[in-house]
């Protein structure tokens, strides 16, 4: 937040648009897009608003919003806190005041090896091709609170690599995956009334 001036007379006001650039400049530095690394972040920047649309009035305010993914929440708590400083010192620097709001944290999904090894054996069972990531899948997902309590896994039913990815414009459910999901679900419960 700074100071709403004249378009004419920025000098009067305190426009926040250098701070919003030096920001995003300053935390596109603490990414670290190689997912085989153990300090691996992603710093996403996802929504920005600045001023107003009047063109005879410097900009007051700005805001801007980021998806933020780290392994643990150790890396984490790091990344806030270089996040949370950089913030504190470009504002200040502009003579801008601040605030940050956190919110929707997912704790990672921690796949069990024994949960692993049902999935695994499921999927044989019924004859599907297993892609195994190498690393852990990099979405945020709140399934991790559950994960934090009990024996857990994620799997995922893989469309196809020519299939759009999620959230692309030209993305479409595949209907017939359903039958898939329904497969393994109804094998791994089989599996777990059996034992």
């Amino acid at each position: 937040k700074g100071k709403k001036a004249h378009a004419s007379e920025p000098e009067n006001g305190v426009n926040p648009a250098l701070a919003v650039s030096e920001l995003i400049k300053s935390i596109a530095h603490f990414s670290e897009p190689n997912a085989h690394k153990e300090d691996f972040a992603l710093c996403t920047p996802i929504y920005m608003n600045l001023g107003e649309k009047n063109y005879g009035i410097s900009a007051e305010d700005a805001e801007i919003h980021y998806t933020i993914r780290t392994w643990s929440g150790e890396n984490m708590t790091q990344l806030e806190n270089k996040i949370k400083k950089a913030v504190n010192a470009i504002a200040k620097s502009y003579s801008l005041q601040y605030t940050i709001d956190w919110f929707e944290y997912f704790p990672a999904s921690n796949n069990d090896d024994t949960c692993v090894s049902l999935i695994k054996k499921v999927a044989k069972q019924e004859n599907l091709y297993i892609n195994q990531h190498v690393n852990s899948l990099k979405f945020g997902e709140d399934f991790g609170w559950y994960s934090q309590q009990y024996k857990s896994a994620i799997f995922g039913l893989g469309a196809g690599e020519g299939h759009p990815a999620l959230h692309h414009a030209n993305y479409d459910f595949p209907d017939e995956l359903i039958a898939t999901g329904i497969q393994m679900f109804k094998g791994m419960i089989a599996e777990v009334l059996d034992n």
